[in-house]
């Protein structure tokens, strides 16, 4: 789970939304977030929250069983240097796992987006 203890009031945060589709016909474990940077800066803790609202640390796996498309919101703590502009956030999803703990897909590239 989340750790707050060492959270700074007042605190501010990055949250994005993400769609998981498991085309194939078996489940399987998206290994979550692996990095989040924001214009090149690591962001504090990251946090998921997937979509029956259960709140888990950003590399906890997501099962998505076949055939259905999943929602995950992420939210990252910003460090208090990184209030300026904010210009790109870079996102690094971790590996796919079937049931058995094989690897289907490895970890992937970097996705990034403009932010406006």
């Amino acid at each position: 789970m989340a750790n707050f203890e060492n959270v700074k009031n007042p605190y501010y945060v990055v949250q994005f939304n993400y769609d998981v589709t498991n085309n194939s016909n078996k489940k399987l474990d998206l290994s979550g977030v692996s990095a989040v940077d924001l214009d090149s800066k690591e962001l504090g803790q990251v946090i998921m929250l997937q979509d029956n609202g259960d709140t888990y640390d950003a590399d906890a796996p997501v099962r998505v069983n076949p055939g259905v498309t999943k929602t995950v919101t992420c939210q990252g703590l910003l460090k208090e240097d990184m209030l300026g502009s904010l210009n790109k956030l870079s996102v690094t999803f971790g590996e796919v796992e079937d049931k058995d703990y094989n690897t289907v897909t490895e970890e992937a590239d970097p996705t990034s987006v403009d932010i406006n």
